[in-house]
């Protein structure tokens, strides 16, 4: 049962499963050349935003910042490199999201 402590986690553990973790688990000797370039750029894009959602101090300010992420498109970068990668990325789960945050009456 999740308690109301543990919902800042269930939506850093849900974005990062669903968002973040794919990509960081791959080796980046997967790819070669320019899309080793690409793909090192994306990873290090997805260290920093995923260090960003882990500073939020409640489960309300990690909506808030998955939120403001996805609306005001501030993931362009890192967005395009793994529409590349063909990986997962924050707007693709929006919806899962809020979903999550309204069982959680976040």
């Amino acid at each position: 049962m999740i308690t109301k402590r543990n919902y800042r986690k269930h939506l850093l553990d849900f974005i990062d499963k669903r968002a973040f973790d794919t990509i960081l688990a791959l080796p980046t000797e997967t790819y070669t050349g320019k899309d080793r370039e690409t793909f090192m750029k994306v990873q290090k894009k997805a260290r920093d935003e995923k260090r960003k959602f882990h500073h939020c101090k409640t489960a309300e300010e990690v909506k808030k910042t998955f939120l403001v992420k996805v609306h005001f498109n501030s993931l362009e970068e890192i967005d395009n490199g793994l529409e590349h990668f063909q990986l997962s990325i924050l707007p693709r789960l929006e919806n899962e999201f809020i979903e999550l945050c309204k069982e959680l009456e976040v």
